[in-house]
């Protein structure tokens, strides 16, 4: 089983690229026992809905890249 840490990567990380299928099974077998990573799981869909939904709103791309940057760092 993954853990908490991973399973977050793996949610952030779907953001950005498809999931292999061993990590797809692996993040849902995470989620269904642990309820802090499927609350977590919740609200980063709820952001994703909430920015997709204000147009105005929506991040440039030098933030995305940003974003993506840090992402890739912490992965260390």
């Amino acid at each position: 089983m993954i853990s908490c840490q991973h399973a977050t990567e793996l949610m952030t990380t779907r953001e950005l690229r498809p999931l292999t299928l061993f990590e797809m099974i692996s993040l849902r077998m995470h989620t269904a026992i642990c309820s802090a990573c499927s609350t977590f799981e919740k609200q980063i869909a709820s952001i994703k809905s909430a920015i997709m939904n204000e147009p105005d709103s929506v991040p440039g791309s030098e933030f995305i890249n940003a974003l993506e940057r840090a992402i890739k760092e912490r992965r260390l």
